[in-house]
């Protein structure tokens, strides 16, 4: 911006003078603060609201001089401003310093046109401070009312409402000029023409503002947007003229009036008419796109309504499948663990019969003969014996402590499993879903023996959890439902990440003494004895398999432990191989040792090839991967089968 045009603007947005304002504010202002410290610090007045506002005076300024140009006026001013170009300009404005063809935004035309303004105003000198002093006294008038109602209020102003504001200002100069120089009307006279020139354009400035504030809502169709062009090119035109009007001379006004009459301010007057039709015309246009838009937007919300219904009922459908796949599972899974248990008390009572015939057989062979009554010699009687060792008493507390396992940890790992598997492919379920129909797994879960079943699904995994997660979770919680059951798991997809607390084979370990000390109860005074706890206690695999041995050891036969391991192919990536190989070891050889009263079984799944412990699962690895995706049996197809067993 040149210096000259920063100033002129500067000008423009002085304060209004104490003539200008009410005396009642001059009072607030200079005289009410000497009376009470309390009333020093009053809000400015606000003479477009006329009324004593908040907002600081600075910022207000600051609001007044540099409005913030819309969006809409600055996307259509390249294009009105090429428009205006092509049309043929006046000898007038091509040289003149004030040139608004050469600007490049709506701040550069505002600017030009208020410093043409000033500079005709300087130009004037003392026959301008009268002609101001004039319309200062006019203002006192209702005309003066009405030029207020026309000052945009703070959320309206943008640089298009003042240049409009300008030019109506330029058209009442006009008149003023005319009555002054022809001699034909008074001062009063001039204020009745200004009067009529307000009444007749007052309604530019609501059309402006509603053209902005419909903008704002309303996306810019082809028609809207061409009405919107030939507007800015009309104000564009208009200020062009008036920039010629303030570069004339006093003389040649005058000389212009005298012989040219009324057409003199033709050309201002008609293009301010030009801008209230083109402003009406782009409000007519602006209805008729909006009445098209809601028209549109009301067919959109219908339709996403109706979309919106389509997607809950297919919620609502997939979720009631889900529901259906997991109580189908769960009642094959307790059918299935009925069959074990009888066939477990069928195995212990052959067992029993079997002890009493040898017992009958052995008592009856042997001749009883009398014998003493056995002395009981306690410890302390011994000679040379002194008193028993006292050790400190280790509570299954504290063994839980050592291992460092949030008590929740599994029954998060549980929820996670169970929340996901919405998300996953319906195919990939109803695969998974097809495990209570092969043989392998129905052999598996009701011998009466320990096993081991490896279960690949070669399936999509959505944060470490797969369709064969479904089962891991039914499998878990329907066996925590059931006496004589112990069911420990470990979900190795959802712990992948390295720097997880719990990844890896030795946090797998720990997780599964956590788990039992917390479903069984456990008499560990004297595991000391046993087990290198301090080894234990920093994690060294070892110690924490044989925590876990020491545990098992104090089972019954009539317990069964199933060792529950989801994504386990994801342990053989990284450099948790080695350890997760250890534990599954120990394992392994615990669950196939004689001394070892509880039966144990391992049921493993994996959607990626499992190599390195392959060997843990001898007899039976159960691959889906050409298991019909048709899904899960119905009820009725379900008890067919289990009724077939």
């Amino acid at each position: 911006m040149a210096p000259h045009i920063g100033a002129a603007y500067a000008l423009s947005q002085e304060r209004p003078a104490l003539a200008d304002q009410p005396v009642a504010v001059d009072f607030i202002d200079n005289r009410l603060p000497a009376y009470h410290p309390a009333l020093r610090n009053l809000p400015p007045f606000n003479p477009v609201l006329r009324k004593f506002s908040a907002t600081p005076e600075g910022n207000m300024q600051n609001k007044a001089s540099t409005p913030d140009p819309r969006p809409l006026w600055d996307g259509l001013f390249p294009v009105a401003l090429s428009r205006l170009q092509a049309i043929r300009e006046q000898k007038e404005t091509q040289s003149s310093k004030f040139r608004i063809r050469d600007g490049s935004n709506w701040c550069d035309v505002q600017d030009r046109l208020q410093a043409a303004q000033v500079a005709y105003m300087q130009t004037m000198g003392i026959q301008g401070w009268v002609k101001r002093t004039r319309r200062v006294l006019a203002d006192k008038s209702q005309v003066g009312l009405q030029m207020s109602k026309f000052v945009p209020t703070a959320d309206m102003t943008s640089p298009v409402v003042s240049i409009v504001q300008s030019v109506l200002e330029v058209s009442i100069e006009i008149h003023q000029h005319m009555s002054y120089s022809n001699g034909k009307q008074v001062v009063q006279n001039a204020s009745k023409v200004r009067q009529c020139i307000l009444e007749s354009f007052n309604d530019v400035d609501k059309t402006i503002a509603k053209v902005e504030q419909s903008l704002t809502l309303l996306p810019l169709d082809s028609d809207v947007r061409e009405h919107a062009i030939d507007l800015t090119v009309t104000i564009l035109s208009t200020v062009e003229q008036v920039v010629v009007f303030y570069e004339k001379g006093i003389t040649r006004k005058a000389f212009s009036a005298l012989f040219r009459g009324e057409e003199y301010e033709n050309e201002v007057l008609q293009g301010l008419t030009s801008i209230e039709t083109k402003g009406k015309e782009l409000s007519e246009q602006l209805d008729r796109s909006y009445k098209m838009y809601s028209r549109q937007q009301r067919s959109k919300a219908d339709r996403l309504n109706r979309d919106t219904n389509n997607i809950a009922q297919m919620i609502d459908s997939r979720t009631g499948t889900m529901e259906g796949q997991l109580e189908h599972l769960t009642n094959a899974f307790l059918h299935f663990l009925d069959d074990y248990e009888r066939g477990k008390r069928e195995e212990w009572a052959a067992m029993k019969r079997q002890m009493d015939q040898l017992l009958a057989q052995t008592v009856r062979s042997i001749t009883p003969t009398p014998t003493p009554e056995p002395v009981s010699i306690t410890a302390w009687q011994l000679p040379g014996a002194g008193p028993p060792v006292q050790s400190q008493i280790m509570m299954p507390e504290d063994l839980w402590k050592m291992m460092h396992i949030n008590d929740e940890i599994e029954k998060i790992d549980l929820d996670i499993a169970q929340d996901k598997q919405a998300a996953l492919p319906s195919r990939e379920r109803g695969k998974a879903g097809q495990i209570v129909s092969k043989a392998e797994f129905r052999s598996w879960i009701t011998s009466t023996g320990p096993k081991a079943l490896l279960v690949h699904g070669h399936g999509t995994t959505l944060g470490g959890v797969s369709a064969l997660s479904m089962l891991s979770t039914i499998l878990t919680r329907t066996l925590r439902q059931r006496q004589n059951f112990l069911a420990i798991t470990h979900f190795c997809g959802i712990h992948e990440d390295e720097d997880e607390p719990y990844h890896g084979g030795v946090a797998m370990m720990r997780s599964f003494v956590s788990q039992l000390l917390c479903q069984q109860k456990f008499n560990t005074n004297g595991i000391q004895y046993s087990v290198d706890l301090a080894a234990a206690k920093l994690g060294q695999v070892a110690a924490i398999c044989q925590t876990f041995g020491w545990l098992i050891s104090q089972l019954s036969e009539e317990t069964t432990l199933i060792c529950i391991i989801d994504e386990i192919g994801c342990y053989e990536r990284d450099a948790a191989i080695d350890e997760t190989l250890e534990v599954m070891s120990y394992i392994s050889q615990l669950m196939r040792s004689p001394v070892t009263r509880a039966t144990i079984k391992i049921f493993a799944t994996s959607t990626i090839v499992v190599r390195e412990m392959r060997e843990f699962f001898p007899e039976s690895v159960l691959d889906l991967s050409s298991v019909s995706s048709s899904g899960i049996l119905s009820s009725d197809g379900l008890q067919r089968e289990l009724e077939a067993e």
